[in-house]
């Protein structure tokens, strides 16, 4: 399972380098640190990794965790984030990705987790209406500069 999840999300830091953010490494997935952070979450209880398949074939699949809230949120903000998700091309606009981050977040819901947030790329038109359309809303913009 573990270089499964591995090989998606190199399939997925590829695709974000490539099309969206020239800044991802997408080698770090395969080195010895990224090996290292695969395994540890698969025994993690913060954790939640989902996959869906059609007939023994993955065709997405997603990540969530709980995450430490910030100190200037109040103190019954109990935060979770859906860390990566993907769906095959061939089987976008099917319902795979809505089922796999409603799942996420029941699985969020049950550790805790009262709000939930997740960070795509800003070039990424087509995850962020995806997101919106699941009812995230923006709450922070974050702004980088090449110096």
């Amino acid at each position: 399972m573990i270089w499964r999840r591995r090989r998606l999300n190199s399939k997925l830091s590829a695709k974000e380098r490539q099309d969206f953010n020239d800044t991802i490494d997408e080698t770090l997935l395969t080195s010895p640190g990224g090996r290292q952070y695969f395994a540890s979450i698969i025994d993690d209880n913060n954790y939640v990794v989902l996959v869906a398949e059609d007939r023994d074939k993955i065709i997405g699949y997603g990540a969530g965790h709980t995450r430490a809230t910030e100190d200037y949120r109040k103190k019954d903000v109990i935060l979770g984030q859906v860390e990566t998700m993907w769906a095959d091309d061939k089987y976008r606009g099917e319902g795979i990705g809505k089922e796999i981050v409603e799942k996420i977040e029941a699985a969020l819901r049950g550790k805790g987790v009262n709000r939930i947030e997740v960070v795509a790329s800003a070039g990424n038109i087509k995850a962020i209406d995806f997101y919106k359309r699941e009812g995230y809303e923006e709450y922070d913009l974050v702004l980088e500069k090449n110096l």
